[in-house]
C-alpha cells in the first residue's frame, strides 16, 4: 500500500508539470519572488542611496505589478519620496537574483532613514517582512592624530568623520589649533577655505599641515568648536 500511494504521488507531480502549471503551484516558496532591502548609504558627495535585490527565484512584470519604493526622512508616516517602478530605467531588481543601486536626493547632516520596496504590498513574497530597513544617520568629527611629518617640524592635524552622514560643503564651520596657548588659539581655518574638505564625508579624513613648527611645544587643535554641526558625540572635537 505505501508503494502504491509513492507511485501516485509522483505520477500526479509529472502530470501536474507536463500541463505547464507553475511549479510555484505545488512546490509553496521555491519559486516566489523576495524582494529584499540590501542597504541604505549617503555617498562621498552627500547623495542618499538605497539597494534594492530580489533574492527569490522568480521574476516580477512590473506592467502586472506597477509597485513602488517609499523613502521616508525623520518622518515614518509620510514618505518624503515615491519613486515609482514603472519610471526606473534599471529594472533588474525586479529579475530573479538580480539588483539595483538607486540615488534618491543629496542629504546631509543627522536624519533617521526608512526606505521600503514594494511599499503597497502589490507582489506576493516569499519573505514580507525583509522589504525595509531603517538607518540612523549622523556625523562625528575627531580629531584623530597630531604629530610631526616624518619627525621633522611639520606640524600634522589629522580630522576624520567617523560617522556615515556628509556634512554640506558650504557649511561655515572651523578647526583650530592651539599651540602652548590652550586658551587662544594660534590658526583657525574656515573649512570653506581648505582645499581638502574630505574630513566631511563619511568616515573621511583630512589632514592640517603647519611649518615649521621647531622645538618642543603642546598642541591642541578642535574641529567644529563653535557646535555649528550636529553630532552623535560631540566631547570628541
Amino acid at each position: 500500500m505505501q508503494k502504491f500511494k509513492k507511485f501516485v504521488a509522483t505520477l500526479s507531480i509529472a502530470t501536474i508539470l507536463s500541463l505547464g502549471i507553475p511549479v510555484s503551484v505545488i512546490a509553496d516558496g521555491e519559486t516566489m519572488p523576495d524582494l529584499f532591502l540590501d542597504a541604505i548609504s549617503v555617498s562621498e558627495d552627500g547623495m542618499l542611496g538605497f539597494t534594492v535585490s530580489n533574492i527569490g527565484t522568480e521574476n516580477i512584470d512590473v506592467a502586472t505589478y506597477p509597485g513602488a519604493n517609499y523613502v521616508y526622512i525623520d518622518d515614518f508616516d509620510t514618505p518624503a519620496y515615491t519613486l515609482n517602478w514603472s519610471d526606473y530605467s534599471d529594472q533588474g531588481f525586479l529579475l530573479a537574483g538580480g539588483s539595483s543601486t538607486f540615488d534618491v536626493a543629496e542629504m546631509y547632516g543627522d536624519h533617521q532613514v526608512m526606505v521600503c520596496v514594494d511599499a503597497t504590498e502589490l507582489v506576493t513574497e516569499d519573505d514580507e517582512n525583509n522589504n525595509c530597513a531603517v538607518t540612523q544617520f549622523s556625523v562625528d568629527f575627531e580629531v584623530t592624530n597630531i604629530y610631526l611629518e616624518g619627525g621633522g617640524d611639520t606640524l600634522s592635524i589629522e580630522v576624520t568623520n567617523n560617522g556615515n552622514a556628509a556634512v554640506d560643503p558650504a557649511t561655515e564651520g572651523h578647526t583650530f589649533i592651539y599651540i602652548d596657548d590652550m586658551e587662544n588659539a594660534e590658526h583657525g581655518y574656515a573649512w570653506e577655505t581648505l582645499g581638502d574638505k574630505t574630513f566631511m564625508t563619511p568616515g573621511g579624513t583630512s589632514t592640517i599641515q603647519i611649518s615649521p613648527l621647531l622645538g618642543s611645544h603642546t598642541v591642541r587643535a578642535c574641529v567644529d568648536p563653535n557646535n555649528v554641526v550636529s553630532e552623535s558625540d560631540e566631547d570628541n572635537n
